[in-house]
């Protein structure tokens, strides 16, 4: 990234809004600084001390003096304030963004994320500059077997839908459409011709073998045999497999997962295990999403997984990765968070009501989207509407 002189003199001349003044030092830090401008910063930070301002035909007869030429901020390039914050924490950007991209080159793609993350929240004046930082930066690895997620406008936040290796959190209060929202996920797939794993370990998998029935025939009573049919025409396959609650270790989905499948659905994560056990229920919880996220990366499928969203602190609003219960690891190790808030005052005279999905963790891109989706929960069928 490189800050010509010209690009620095038109900074400058915003610098003459005192709301800038206090950030004009961090010019003289920069790598790509150009020393001939050392004067006139020096001078702004000497009249800063001392209480006063310069306007901006002040500013622009201080680099006459010094024999260069102010643009005026109404030139020919304007500059808005993430692109001055940008330059003027380029330093320490640099520094971290070198530590991502070493993390990068190591294939630790996930703590360069974070890295760039914790760079983020450290710096919020940046808003979404530091994404594009990134892209400048650290060369994300290319995503295979996507597995779209049928609702358009999430496909498109998440690079493309689900990719091997990611493991997504579903988080969503109790009866907030968790179960409902997989299903829906998982028909999408099977109608591309896709293999779903879904394991269950709270409903009875007869009550899930419905569901899938009422989304594929789109009827709350559908027949078998149209079923069957509509199975047999593609290439999808459904492989449904159910677990006594708190019986199941990544281990044993590893071993009992047919090869062929590209997708994997667990309902829910509380009720599983890790393979490596500490004694610690917080540590643990957090250890299923790592194993989840090696067996990912190693079968090169997504795993999407639900989550129950706790009570406390929750108000009604979106609902938010601290929401997640039991261990803040699972959402510190997920590489996606959808969360999917009920929207009780928003129902359709048809009965389907709207929920809103939040992006609140996205590894392959911008996170922070809400989308507006209508939902059928009697046929687990969900429309993506309006993005904010």
């Amino acid at each position: 990234m490189t800050f010509t002189k010209e690009y620095q003199l038109a900074l400058l001349a915003q610098c003459a809004d005192p709301t800038f003044m206090k950030e004009v030092g961090a010019l003289m830090h920069g790598d790509s600084f150009q020393p001939e401008l050392r004067p006139i910063v020096e001078e702004l930070l000497t009249q800063f001390a001392a209480g006063r301002y310069l306007s901006t035909a002040q500013l622009t007869q201080l680099a006459d003096k010094h024999g260069q030429q102010l643009p005026t901020p109404s030139g020919s390039r304007s500059f808005d304030r993430a692109e001055v914050v940008k330059f003027l924490c380029y330093r320490e950007l640099r520094r971290s963004l070198a530590i991502a991209h070493q993390k990068h080159e190591e294939g630790d793609f996930d703590a360069a994320i974070d890295v760039v993350s914790r760079t983020k929240e450290r710096f919020p004046q940046l808003g979404d500059v530091a994404p594009d930082i990134l892209s400048d930066t650290v060369v994300l690895p290319v995503r295979h077997n996507l597995v779209a997620t049928g609702l358009d406008p999430l496909d498109a936040i998440l690079g493309g839908g689900l990719g091997d290796g990611d493991v997504t959190m579903i988080l969503s209060i109790l009866g907030g459409g968790k179960s409902s929202f997989m299903v829906g996920l998982g028909a999408e797939a099977i109608r591309k011709g896709h293999r779903i794993y879904h394991v269950t370990l709270e409903d009875p998998a007869a009550e899930i073998v419905n569901k899938y029935k009422a989304n594929l025939t789109a009827t709350v009573d559908p027949d078998w045999e149209v079923v069957k049919t509509k199975l047999r025409a593609g290439s999808g396959r459904l492989y449904i497999r159910e677990h006594p609650a708190g019986c199941m270790t990544v281990g044993d989905l590893d071993r009992e997962m047919p090869k062929d499948v590209s997708l994997c659905l667990i309902d829910y994560d509380d009720y599983v295990r890790p393979t490596r056990r500490t004694g610690s229920s917080y540590e643990e919880a957090g250890e299923v999403y790592g194993e989840l996220k090696r067996l990912a990366a190693q079968r090169k499928i997504p795993v999407v997984i639900a989550c129950q969203a706790k009570y406390e602190g929750y108000n009604g609003d979106v609902i938010k990765p601290e929401h997640a219960a039991n261990s803040l690891e699972k959402p510190r190790k997920a590489t996606h968070i959808l969360s999917l808030t009920p929207s009780n005052a928003l129902t359709e005279p048809t009965g389907e009501k709207w929920v809103l999905c939040s992006v609140a963790k996205n590894k392959h891109g911008r996170a922070g989207n809400v989308i507006h989706i209508k939902a059928n929960f009697a046929t687990c069928q969900f429309v993506a509407g309006k993005v904010e």
